[in-house]
């Protein structure tokens, strides 16, 4: 199982837009083959952050995921509304 933590960081008054585009991204994600868990979590102390957490079967899985239609749309829409680049962590999960 491989366990993703993407950031995405928008610009100050481009958080709704941002939060919209990713919201967007959940159900198709959701549906793909190998997507076990697909989540976005929001700032409390800073709402221009988002967190996507995502477990997938595989790192193969994962690699297709990031070729979607539906991924590489978002992400294009929202380039010129992010603060700074996507940053990903790819993990293997260490713990129960």
């Amino acid at each position: 199982m491989i366990t993703v933590f993407a950031t995405v960081t928008a610009k100050d008054g481009s958080e709704s837009k941002v939060k919209e585009a990713l919201l967007a991204l959940v159900n198709p994600s959701r549906q793909e083959s190998g997507c076990i868990e697909y989540h976005f979590y929001q700032g409390q102390d800073n709402p221009c952050e988002f967190v996507c957490f995502e477990e997938w079967e595989s790192r193969s899985h994962l690699d297709q995921h990031m070729q979607t239609n539906h991924l590489r749309a978002c992400l294009a829409k929202i380039e010129v509304w992010l603060g700074k680049p996507v940053s990903m962590i790819i993990s293997d999960k260490i713990s129960a």
